[in-house]
Parts: structure tokens; sequence; C-alpha cells
């Protein structure tokens, strides 16, 4: 029983990744299709990365490639297809950060030739407080620039032991400030920490099909430092 059901998972697994690009999904309605979009990095990767996928129907549904004269544009550049056993069909380019301040443009062509044209603004945000190597168990504030006034920013603070719950909150920026107060650190075990600063931002698309689509556009940094009484 337990292999027979492992052989039809594995089954369906094959057909969903080897279905991908057959033609199948010139069949689908055009307004059935989901727009997916992810734009995410990171301040010590350099860059960022752009992932577009088109699903069937909503978020959950299966991952299509777009046939022409169907095609997907970043900003005038045209995207090629890619795909991946577990995700399915994909678009993906990566950009450096330092080239990506500013605004962009998402386009999607459908099969029948309709465009639909998303754009969005991408700031990064910086840290300008400088860290030391060793912080006391006292109130921390931290001074950004490149964030709103009451932009919310997800934080998480790491420390080496396994018995000891970290902080993992979100919270809202004040005047380009961020306090994590001194109850909060007392949860943390002295020593090695590591702080993640991750502003997350999500939205339904202006220009999209019947089926919807969501722009999410995340940006973090990282600092290491000693936490002493």
């Amino acid at each position: 029983m337990k292999k027979n059901f492992l052989f039809s998972l594995v089954s369906i697994l094959f057909f969903a990744c080897s279905n991908q690009g057959t033609g199948e999904e010139k069949t689908v309605d055009p307004e059935r299709i989901y727009f997916d979009y992810k734009i995410s990095g990171e301040e010590d990767t350099e860059l960022i990365t752009v992932l577009l996928q088109y699903r069937l129907s909503s978020q959950q549904g299966i991952s299509l490639p777009i046939n022409e004269p169907g095609k997907v544009e970043f900003d005038e550049t045209n995207i090629a297809v890619d795909s991946a056993l577990m995700t399915g069909a994909f678009y993906e380019t990566q950009i450096p950060a330092q080239d990506f301040t500013g605004k962009h443009t998402i386009s999607f062509t459908d099969m029948n030739g309709k465009n639909y044209k998303e754009e969005f603004e991408f700031i990064p945000f910086t840290l300008v407080t400088e860290i030391p190597d060793t912080l006391q168990r006292n109130n921390m504030t931290f001074q950004f620039e490149g964030l709103k006034e009451t932009d919310i920013l997800h934080v998480i603070l790491i420390d080496t032991a396994f018995y000891t719950d970290d902080i993992n909150a979100i919270d809202t920026v004040r005047s380009g400030q961020l306090i994590i107060t001194t109850d909060r650190l007392r949860k943390l075990k002295t020593g090695p920490l590591i702080l993640q600063i991750f502003k997350e931002e999500e939205r339904p698309l202006k220009n999209r099909t019947k089926a919807g689509g969501v722009l999410s556009i995340s940006y973090g940094l990282k600092r290491e430092f000693e936490l002493k009484d």
C-alpha cells in the first residue's frame, strides 16, 4: 500500500514536471493566469533577484511556461523560461544591487498578444549606525536611511544557545529609528548574536487578469556582534 502511494506520488510529480512546455498551456484561458512576482535581495549578496511565475488560477496553482507569441520582459529585456521539479516553470534574472535602485517595469504578453505592464520602485535601505564588535545588554537604537516614516521591519536576533527564545518580531520604524529594548534582550544568551533586518512588502498588481496577481518585495541586511552584560 505504501509502495503504491509512493509510486503514485512520484508519477504525479514526474507528470507535472514533464508536461512543462508540451503545448497544453495554449488551451488555458489567459484570464485564468495568476501573476506571481517576487523581488528579493540582501545587502551582502550584491544582487537583486527578479523571480516571475505565471500560475493557473491562483497563487497555489501550477506554474505555466508562456508560449509564443507570449513573452516575459523586465525593463524591456526578454527573459527566457526555466524550470525545476519543485517550482515548475519560472522566469528569473539577477541584477547588481547598485544598478537596481529606482523604477522598473515588468511586462507580460499573453498567448493572444494582450500586454500587461506593472511598474514599481525599488529603494534599498541602509543601516547608518555603526555596530561595534561588542554591545551591552541595554536598549539598542539603530538609525536607517531609505525608509519611510512608518515602514515596518521584520527583525530577527539569534544567539547560539539551543534552549533560549530568539527574537523574531515585526517592528515599526519611528523617525528612521528602530529600538530593541533591554526587556527583549533578556531572552538572549550572552555571547555571539546574529541580527537580521528585512523590509517586506506585498501588494496586489494594478494590471492583472481576472485571476489576479501579487508583487512581493523583500530586502534585508545582516550584522554580527557580541552581547555582554
